[in-house]
Order: structure tokens, then sequence, then C-alpha cells
């Protein structure tokens, strides 16, 4: 996937997790809070739902930050892959209330509940 100028991390913690649906039929949702940091600085909540079985999927996320310019959503979509025991890479595209399109790579971290990550322009 086409990337550009690195302009912000992100780094997250559930606060909740619901499971349904077992192999291919699987969902993950996933409800977090954490924080953005570099061109949008601030607070971000986001709802994550992972579809499909451990070894690799594809996920959808909606997200609003309460960010130091004023709040901004968003709404994406990506895939993950088991990079490791307990760990999924992760990469997609968010689409911002801005008009902005962000490249989000991340890696999520099972045993510790975390999705952290690095956010690009699109180029």
């Amino acid at each position: 996937m086409p990337r550009g100028k690195e302009i912000g991390e992100f780094a997250t913690q559930a606060t909740s997790i619901r499971v349904t649906g077992v192999g291919d039929e699987r969902s993950v949702e996933v409800s977090s809070e954490g924080t953005v940091s570099g061109q949008m600085n601030g607070t971000v909540l986001i709802t994550v739902v992972f579809s499909g079985p451990n070894e690799r999927g594809r996920y959808t996320d909606n997200s609003i930050g309460y960010l130091d310019s004023g709040a901004a959503e968003g709404s994406g979509s990506g895939v993950y892959w088991l990079s490791s025991t307990g760990v999924w890479e992760t990469r997609g595209v968010v689409q911002l209330d801005s008009g902005q399109t962000v490249i989000a790579e991340g890696q999520v971290k099972l045993a510790e509940r975390s999705w952290t990550g690095k956010l690009y322009e699109l180029e």
C-alpha cells in the first residue's frame, strides 16, 4: 500500500471486547480509547470490528478524536494478519470528516489489549 509522509502516531487500550462466532465467521468488536500525536494531537475513541479467523482477516472502524484543533470523526477499513503468537499487524485507510485520507499501520497485542501504530498521508 502506498504511503506518504508520517504525520503521527496512535496508541489505544481496549475498554471492552465482544467475540461472536468462530473460525471464518468470527467477529471481534473492540472499543478502545487512547491518544494520537503529531498533526492530530489529542484523545481518540474508536470501535473496530475484526472479521475472520485468527490468522488473517479484515476490519472496519469508526472513531472520534477530541483534538487540540477540535473534534474530528473518521471511518476506515483494512486488513490484519497474525505476525507472531498473540500479535496482529494491521494496515488500513481512514477517511476523516475533513476530507483527508490517512493510512494507518499498526500492531494489535492481544494479551495487552493494545493497538498502536503510525499514521501517514496518502500519496
